[in-house]
């Protein structure tokens, strides 16, 4: 019987020395309560990170929205015109004030081809970072969506008339579309028929005058004919050639806006 008892409380003790479950010690107890509170903290700054992203998306979205409303049309187009255009003072001088009277940002610059006007669009900083974050591209001003690719030649009328008696015009029109590939081309003339008319009143009264009429007519049917978006457009005085720039400014800024679409 004795030997029955001491073998129960062995098992007893046994028992005792060998807990249900592991008790932690207290730096296991603190290194848990850590890694629960860093991966509390993780989950808040995911939270808040997703929630970063999705308001940088939205005022992205709308920075776009506002762009391709035509909103900035008139505050963002720049109207880049040659010296040569600006030195002739029946037609810098007015096109200057009318630019200015009608809010219109212009720049006086050395293009490649004399005589003539450019336009671009200056991106907003705030739209240059929604279509760099949207397009991965570094700088909104050099990408197409700042390009307005169309260029005006302005021509006075003696000018244009040589060009066609020295037969040099098309050599002209071909340079222009070699410089501006792709662009559309719009050649003004001023006081091209006034001019025609003085110059051949003049050789009826004097005609010992070896002035001959050039085929003006013919020349602008084949620049109209034989050329894709290659067209010219006659004014009658300085005054309709600055009306027309002017306008023009304004159609081809809200025109960009309307056409491209970036979404």
């Amino acid at each position: 019987m004795m030997c029955q008892k001491d073998g129960t409380e062995q098992v007893h003790e046994k028992q005792k020395r060998q807990p249900a479950g592991k008790k932690l010690t207290k730096e296991e107890k603190d290194k848990l309560m850590q890694e629960r509170k860093q991966k509390r903290q993780e989950d808040k700054l995911l939270k808040q990170a997703l929630k970063d992203e999705l308001a940088k998306k939205k005022k992205m979205e709308k920075a776009i929205q506002k762009w391709e409303s035509g909103k900035f049309a008139l505050e963002c187009i720049t109207v880049e015109i040659d010296n040569s255009v600006i030195q002739r003072g029946s037609i810098g001088g007015p096109l200057l004030s009318s630019l200015t009277e009608n809010g219109l940002s212009y720049e006086p610059t050395k293009n490649r081809i004399s005589g003539s006007i450019l336009w671009k669009l200056d991106v907003p900083d705030d739209i240059a970072q929604a279509f760099s974050d949207l397009n991965n591209s570094c700088d909104m001003n050099q990408n197409p969506l700042s390009q307005v690719k169309y260029v005006a030649i302005v021509l006075e009328a003696e000018e244009f008339c040589n060009l066609i008696s020295n037969g040099s015009f098309f050599d002209h029109v071909q340079r222009v579309c070699d410089g501006y590939p792709g662009f559309t081309i719009c050649y003004i003339i001023n006081k091209l028929m006034n001019y025609i008319n003085k110059c051949e009143q003049s050789q009826y009264k004097n005609p010992s005058n070896t002035w001959r009429r050039p085929p003006v007519e013919e020349v602008l049917c084949k620049l109209a004919t034989h050329y894709i978006n290659v067209h010219s457009r006659q004014c009658i005085d300085e005054a309709e050639v600055v009306e027309h720039l002017v306008g023009l400014t304004s159609s081809l800024a809200k025109c960009k806006f309307r056409q491209v679409k970036f979404t």
